[in-house]
């Protein structure tokens, strides 16, 4: 056993030990470069190194330039003033043909970098780079043309074989570097190709190019010598071309560490055996050898930590272009980026043919609630998958938690749609997901994508909460709906200004007499464009868009005010009941924004009923009851609204103290047929009254339902067999009539 254990541990820390080794290889590969980048890495490390490229040509530009004149001044105008024209451009020439030829290529390479970088015309850039191009190609090969008869003729020289070698390689490399741009803009122009290969091509080939010509003039500087006392004794130059030749190549070429320590040995390599190819004549110095080894060594490690910088900021940039891009979750596009793509296609005439397609997963929190949110993220990828599959992933984006949307072909979309139902719910089928989807065809070729989503996300709306009905598409009815919808949503705040919203009230009276206890208020929207706006269209809407605590803010603002208005003027008063939603402790402080309405309109507190609808007792519990309590400390009487509505919790009523029950009309509903409403309804009353409740029945509308709620002891009635809802001044013309007689007690 102990042996067993021994080998067991023997076997994991070898293993062990082979892990960390590769390790150690993978990362020294990295730091060679070997490492399959992506194409946006690829394209960052070739878009610095062509941004280098302006900077370091522009220098080699001007030194050309410099150049040109210097030569100029020293051999060609002399000789013009000697009288020896062709003497004198014979020398001009043969001491410039190499800057003329490195002063197009570096022009060229300055043009082609910045046309690629910044400018977006393709025919501009086509013009600028040819004319370029073909400059270079041309003074390569006129270069090579005047020169070949001196060039080849020194080749016998052991003294010039090498300098002579180099010459022709850099006419060589000026000639393939001409040809590369001309090619390079042809297939760009044409085939509409950005080819990585040739770009890098391009600004090796600079970059060797000027490596070539430092060995060459260093070399040659090195072999020069001067006459003295009749005796050609050799110069002792500096090799300040070759270094600074060294360096332009080191940055230019910055692709992966391998590339550049090969070009850069190899170079320092033959520049070293070049020199010491001549040591018959001229001992190398010791050190001098140590210098330039030191200084390549020294390139090498900032060209290796210009490749490292390089590669982290493209590496940062590509995650951050990702997630500016993509959904993290499912890998889809993000619902910003994808609208841009959608806005881009928008003015082709195809986009007349497409749709927009917003998905919703039905219930997916009850989803989260019994599967735990792990596996509700593996859902969503899952349907991302499926509707990637079906419309293709670069026409679907992820906008958030379980909503997508797709830009897909009109034609067959419906079929594709039922198919994504029904994979969606075979991913877990003992919990069958359904999906809602909302469709909007495209009917004009420029509409905006996001007006044309809002409205495929709104038909989807219409789905929710409904079994039997998963698809609904955008048509001219819900035209006319959305365009209501939008006109809610965004001029609430002009219809609250211009008096369009107001309170209605309807009568509360007491079952015993029939005097008028009091009133509810309740909201009314007369809109000079849509006429009568139901609450049932309004309420949802702004619930939706969370702005449902302005509507109650100024209706209870606007009850003050009347409120105040009738006592100043004398009118009779009754008790306002007045609704505050779960929303409206959310978004708003209820408690204070009432408080200072009171105390802005002088308004009794007795005059101000606070109803709670029941659907606010769910949630957070302790909150609200903190905050029904406080009102009740601070002298309101607080109303239970629409108990029996469907959210009913007979445990809300021991945790909260309400001093009236308002029983739902749907009990009244069927009650001369069905025998249960009233046994139902009485039962409600005795339990209140044993908890010190009073009642309120809602939906009264026969002499029979008053008979009954008046024998079972219900204190209050309301509905419209007393009144709908009605404005103020209709309110106190019935009173005023004695149409209603009001109380003379409240309580």
């Amino acid at each position: 056993m102990r042996l067993h254990y021994r080998n067991a541990y023997a076997s994991a820390t070898i293993q062990r030990d082979m892990v960390k080794v590769k390790d150690c290889l993978l990362r020294f590969a990295h730091f060679l470069g070997f490492r399959r980048n992506s194409e946006y890495v690829k394209e960052h490390l070739n878009t610095s190194n062509v941004r280098t490229t302006i900077t370091m040509a522009s220098i080699i530009a001007a030194i050309e330039v410099w150049m040109i004149i210097r030569q100029t001044t020293k051999y060609y105008i002399p000789r013009v003033q000697e009288g020896r024209i062709e003497a004198g451009f014979a020398n001009f020439w043969s001491y410039t043909s190499n800057f003329w030829l490195f002063l197009f290529i570096s022009l060229s390479i300055i043009c082609f970098a910045i046309g690629k970088l910044y400018i977006k015309n393709q025919k501009f850039r086509f013009i600028l780079n040819m004319t370029f191009g073909v400059l270079s190609l041309a003074t390569a090969l006129m270069v090579i043309y005047l020169s070949h008869i001196g060039t080849f003729a020194n080749w016998n020289g052991h003294k010039y074989i090498y300098t002579n070698f180099f010459t022709l390689l850099i006419y060589g490399l000026g000639a393939l570097y001409g040809f590369s741009v001309i090619f390079y803009s042809c297939i760009a122009y044409f085939k509409k190709i950005e080819d990585l290969f040739l770009c890098q091509t391009i600004v090796s080939l600079f970059g060797i190019a000027c490596l070539v010509f430092g060995i060459m003039v260093s070399f040659s500087d090195y072999l020069g010598t001067v006459r003295v006392n009749g005796v050609d004794v050799l110069q002792n130059k500096q090799i300040i071309c070759f270094l600074t030749m060294i360096v332009y190549c080191g940055v230019l070429v910055v692709y992966r560490p391998i590339v550049s320590f090969t070009l850069l040995g190899t170079a320092f390599y033959v520049f070293y055996k070049l020199l010491l190819s001549v040591d018959s004549i001229r001992v190398l110095p010791d050190g001098d050898k140590v210098n330039y080894l030191t200084f390549v060594l020294m390139l090498i490690v900032v060209v290796s930590a210009m490749y490292s910088q390089r590669l982290n900021d493209a590496i940062k940039s590509e995650s951050l272009e990702y997630k500016a891009k993509y959904d993290d979750m499912t890998g889809l596009y993000n619902f910003d980026h994808f609208l841009a793509i959608v806005k881009d296609e928008m003015p082709s005439k195809e986009s007349a043919k497409k749709a927009f397609l917003f998905c919703d997963l039905d219930d997916f929190k009850a989803y989260n609630d019994r599967r735990g949110f792990a596996s509700g993220n593996e859902l969503i990828r899952k349907v991302g998958e499926i509707l990637s599959d079906e419309f293709g992933k670069e026409n679907v984006a992820h906008v958030f938690a379980d909503h997508f949307v797709a830009f897909v072909d009109q034609d067959g979309f419906m079929e594709k749609v039922e198919d994504v139902r029904t994979k969606t719910m075979a991913i877990d089928p003992e919990i069958a997901v359904h999906m809602k989807c909302g469709g909007y065809r495209f009917r004009i070729p420029d509409e905006d994508p996001r007006r044309a989503f809002d409205k495929a996300r709104y038909a989807c709306a219409l789905c929710k909460g409904k079994d039997d009905l998963h698809f609904v598409e955008y048509d001219d009815e819900l035209h006319r709906a959305y365009h209501l919808h939008r006109h809610i949503v965004h001029d609430l705040d002009e219809a609250i200004e211009q008096g369009y919203i107001k309170p209605y009230y309807q009568p509360v009276v007491w079952s015993e007499d029939g005097t008028l206890a009091g009133c509810e208020a309740l909201c009314r929207w007369i809109d000079p464009r849509y006429g009568f706006i139901s609450p049932g269209t309004f309420v949802p809407a702004l619930e939706g868009t969370r702005q449902i605590q302005k509507l109650d803010a100024a209706i209870l603002e606007a009850v003050c005010r009347d409120i105040h208005e009738s006592l100043e003027n004398g009118r009779p008063i009754v008790p306002i009941s007045i609704n505050f939603s779960r929303l409206d402790f959310e978004l708003m402080d209820p408690i204070a924004v009432l408080e200072g309405l009171v105390k802005k309109y002088n308004v009794p507190k007795e005059y101000l009923h606070v109803e709670i609808t029941e659907s606010a007792l769910s949630g957070d519990i302790k909150s609200l009851a903190d905050s029904i309590q406080h009102l009740r400390d601070l002298g309101y009487a607080i109303w239970l609204d629409d108990f029996g509505s469907g959210y009913s919790s007979f445990n809300a009523l021991k945790e909260f103290r309400f001093d009236v029950l308002k029983i739902d009309m749907q009990f009244l509903s069927n009650f001369a047929t069905n025998k249960n409403s009233g046994v139902l309804i009485e039962t409600i009353i005795n339990m209140c009254e044993r908890i010190g409740m009073k009642t309120l029945t809602e939906g009264v509308e026969t002499e029979e339902e008053i008979n009954f709620l008046r024998s079972v002891g219900c204190g209050r009635l309301q509905g419209y067999f007393f009144g709908k809802a009605m404005p103020l001044e209709e309110l106190q013309q019935k009173i005023a009539e004695g149409t209603f007689v009001v109380t003379d007690h409240f309580e």
